[in-house]
């Protein structure tokens, strides 16, 4: 009789521990996705919002900033955007870097993704239109470099260049395509 207790107090311990266990790393894989999916809590938003910057040194030079909803996180200095639009402007050429969504980081660094199409175009001279698309990119506001490690397609009014991976200067025109570098020219007839 004295067995048969001992067998059901240790079967008893033994299925509470194995409950308790099993309790315990549920709860923990709980609390691991609800962290993961908890959402950055936002200082701000704004919808439909466009900005304009002018320098005052050279007013020629203008940013507008265009985005259907933005929100901001001031301890971050993190920026979350629903199709994000940057116009550049100058008095040589304008640059229009658009996508469907991106963030920032730090107010300086700008990510587009999906869907990203970079429009080079001198006002004087549209035919001369470049363009270039790929699924991301980077774009320092500083600096007036954007990057990539993504394919990329260039087409300018002399043909069309591919590519995996990108370092441009959106001021000098500068880029260089890092690899898998195919393309077609087609040179302009002589009048």
């Amino acid at each position: 009789m004295r067995l048969s207790r001992f067998k059901f107090v240790l079967i008893a311990l033994s299925l509470a521990g194995a409950t308790l266990w099993i309790t315990k790393h549920q709860n923990q894989n709980a609390t691991h996705l609800a962290s993961a999916k908890a959402p950055l809590s936002y200082s701000w938003q704004s919808n439909h919002s466009t900005t304009w910057q002018i320098d005052r040194a050279t007013p020629q030079k203008q940013t507008l900033i265009y985005t259907q909803q933005m929100n901001y996180q001031d301890t971050s200095q993190r920026s979350d955007f629903s199709y994000p639009f940057v116009l550049l402007i100058d008095a040589q050429q304008h640059t229009k870097i658009q996508s469907q969504t991106g963030f920032s980081e730090h107010n300086q660094i700008i990510h587009f993704e999906k869907e990203v199409l970079i429009t080079q175009f001198e006002p004087k001279n549209p035919e001369q239109n470049k363009t270039l698309s790929t699924q991301s990119i980077t774009y320092n506001a500083q600096t007036n470099q954007v990057s990539t490690s993504a394919p990329v397609v260039i087409k300018q009014p002399q043909g069309t260049l591919t590519g995996t991976g990108l370092n441009a200067n959106l001021e000098t025109g500068y880029y260089q395509l890092l690899s898998n570098v195919t393309g077609v020219y087609q040179p302009q007839s002589q009048p």
